[in-house]
């Protein structure tokens, strides 16, 4: 659901990958979330006001 929002409806994307780093001097395993969203979207798009619904 979340990834169909960023990608479909904000037109952005998404990554997700398993990092290894270190934090207060400890090494711990995890996940990196990298999301971009586009500042200006197309015209149409309901969230820029051309859909028709307020947000």
């Amino acid at each position: 659901m979340t990834y169909n929002m960023i990608t479909n409806e904000l037109q952005g994307t998404l990554e997700v990958k398993n990092r290894t780093f270190e934090y207060d001097g400890e090494i711990w395993n995890g996940a990196e979330f990298i999301i971009k969203i586009p500042v200006e979207l197309e015209e149409d798009n309901e969230l820029c006001g051309g859909g028709g619904g307020d947000i």
